[in-house]
């Protein structure tokens, strides 16, 4: 759950930070979807590929024409510097497979769902 989920039952509530391996993991994951957008604001024509959160950090692949140059990834930090700084909402929201697949066709996005998780 993030900061923004209702608290309905009686429950455990764990706080978790960057302190720990499950902190570390959400961070990560949320900076992921962060690289994601900016490349996506300043490369429209990217195609996302997968942007897992690892031990040591979180890469993203994406498909382009071209690979991204030293300029591109300063330009990408920066973008992802000022998303942030425009601190605008950030929510996790989980939907169905046939939801993202729906999703992801009306965005052109080419995801080669036999490798999705269900």
């Amino acid at each position: 759950m993030d900061l923004s989920e209702k608290l309905e039952n009686n429950c455990k509530l764990e706080i978790v930070n960057f302190d720990s391996e499950e902190g570390k993991e959400v961070y990560w994951h949320s900076t992921s979807h962060l690289m994601a957008s900016a490349v996506k604001m300043l490369f429209p024509n990217a195609k996302l590929a997968i942007g897992p959160a690892i031990k040591e950090g979180f890469y993203y692949d994406f498909d382009v024409d071209e690979p991204f140059t030293p300029e591109d990834l300063e330009r990408i930090e920066e973008k992802m510097h000022r998303i942030v700084e425009a601190n605008d909402p950030f929510f996790r929201s989980e939907i169905s497979k046939s939801e993202a697949v729906q999703l992801f066709t009306e965005l052109d996005e080419n995801i080669n769902w036999k490798y999705w998780k269900a």
